[in-house]
């Protein structure tokens, strides 16, 4: 953990090309970091060349289907948004089953990466990129979750 951190701090200064990534993580991962995703895991990562031959078509199809999470989970925070500050019990509800739901596809995926990286490279390699966009994903949904009102900041709609 202690070498991820030194090589996130060292990403830190660096820059490069612009990946096709839903615009809002874009500015949260620049903001947290001051560059592109791909070129901190290029740098965290610091894979050999016969692991990053496979690493890299692992990685984008990864990469492919989380931004796709991450687009339902910027609509997601539309539609918590639009509700503010008047919401219903029912649409609390939803709510609440919504960010559930993308939460469990989101680790899903993290999950099937993980073991086709695993089969594909290495434990360690797999381990890494695991941890990596573990830490990634916490830093994202922490910025957002400071972004959103508390619940208790509603006031609830009477049932009718």
């Amino acid at each position: 953990m202690k070498s991820l951190l030194v090589a996130l701090f060292a990403v830190l200064c660096l820059s490069t090309d612009v990946m096709a990534q839903t615009t809002e993580e874009i500015n949260i991962i620049q903001n947290l970091y001051g560059m592109e995703k791909r070129s901190l895991f290029i740098m965290a990562m610091d894979l050999s060349p016969s692991d990053s031959v496979s690493f890299w078509p692992i990685y984008d199809k990864y990469e492919e289907k989380r931004k796709n999470i991450g687009k339902e989970r910027i609509e997601w925070l539309k539609k918590f948004a639009d509700k503010y500050p008047a919401v219903s019990s029912e649409e609390l509800d939803e709510i609440v089953e919504e960010a559930s739901d993308l939460n469990e596809e989101f680790h899903d995926l993290l999950m099937d990466t993980y073991k086709t990286m695993r089969k594909n490279t290495s434990s360690m390699v797999a381990a890494k990129f695991y941890q990596i966009e573990s830490f990634l994903n916490t830093a994202i949904n922490s910025e957002l979750q400071s972004r959103l009102p508390f619940i208790g900041e509603f006031s609830v709609k009477a049932k009718k």
